[in-house]
């Protein structure tokens, strides 16, 4: 197996254009067939949001985390008891990897549908530190909106390479994107200095595990600390790319190609240095009442709904 990550040109399906060269698809379906069975993740340049788009929403992301710990406390989102789709998480909230000592990282989620339903274990959930950084908000509503088309164009990708006989088969069960149906969450990372005089035996920015759902768009800094493990065991450094977008597979669209398709275990490791570090997730997945049963017809997993399998997932992980 390939050591390395591969990075793919989706120019020939990028957001603002159609298919229009047939063979460059075909490559490109044959590229992505490649890297999401033998690796599960892939890097994807000339893919369509906007620099400035992506840009702009770390910019915002940094002006917040840099507030006082107190003031952003006023934004968070769940208690010791709840778990949150949408606010502020402090550092050590999360448990990613139960072998380990809580995550060195601290979050914001934002998902459409806590605009329209009180998911948050406070009374207003739909929080946002618009009085004095209302362009976070316009920002990250922005990107979740850009990330909802490419989730879309790459699932696409994954129909034909699946050969289905509707490509657009997985597209469909996520028409719920951008509404109260779907529980896609667009995560702002930060990851503090860290302290390292403070820092526990076995504790990392965050602890290895595989994401939930269908297909996770990733946009890093310059920082780098994310790695990939492969199917021998072996450790892939997933470096920064410039422009390109990090995609890879959450576990339901393991279980959903009756691992035809691979969900890979990540983990973020220690810097050498004291340096903070962030990163932009969209954690794409499919509409809430969907039923995610395998495509084959294998029944090699038994059919499970997706929001059930989300908050599964989501208590363990708090």
């Amino acid at each position: 197996m390939a050591k390395s990550i591969a990075i793919i040109d989706f120019d020939c399906f990028r957001l603002d254009t159609e298919v229009t060269d047939q063979k460059k698809f075909e490559k490109l379906v044959d590229e992505v067939h490649d890297a999401l069975t033998k690796v599960g993740f892939m890097y994807l340049i000339n893919h369509g949001i906007p620099t400035e788009k992506i840009r702009d929403t770390f910019t915002a992301s940094k002006k917040f985390f840099e507030l006082s710990e107190k003031t952003k406390l006023n934004y968070i989102g769940q208690n010791d008891s709840k778990f949150s789709i949408h606010g502020f998480e402090e550092t050590e909230k999360e448990q990613c990897c139960p072998e380990r000592e809580r995550d060195l990282k601290q979050c914001f989620n934002y998902t459409v549908k806590a605009a329209t339903e009180d998911v948050c274990s406070t009374s207003s959930p739909y929080m946002w530190p618009d009085e004095t950084i209302p362009e976070f908000r316009q920002s990250m509503e922005e990107l979740y909106r850009w990330c909802t088309k490419l989730n879309h164009r790459i699932l696409d990708v994954i129909g034909h390479c699946l050969k289905l006989p509707d490509p657009h088969y997985f597209k469909n069960l996520h028409r719920g994107l951008g509404t109260k149906a779907n529980c896609t969450i667009l995560r702002s990372l930060y990851y503090p200095p860290p302290e390292f005089e403070k820092v526990k035996e076995n504790q990392i920015r965050c602890g290895e595990h595989t994401d939930y759902g269908g297909i996770t768009l990733l946009f890093q800094d310059k920082q780098g600390g994310l790695e990939v493990q492969d199917v021998e065991g072996d450790w892939i450094s997933a470096k920064p790319v410039e422009d390109a977008v990090i995609v890879n597979l959450g576990d339901l669209m393991q279980m959903w190609t009756a691992d035809k398709l691979i969900a890979s275990v990540h983990r973020v490791i220690m810097p050498k240095t004291a340096e903070p570090r962030q990163s932009i997730v969209f954690f794409g997945h499919p509409d809430d009442d969907a039923i995610i049963e395998c495509i084959d017809g294998s029944n090699k997993y038994p059919p499970v709904n997706s929001l059930e399998y989300l908050e599964k997932r989501l208590y363990a992980t708090y």
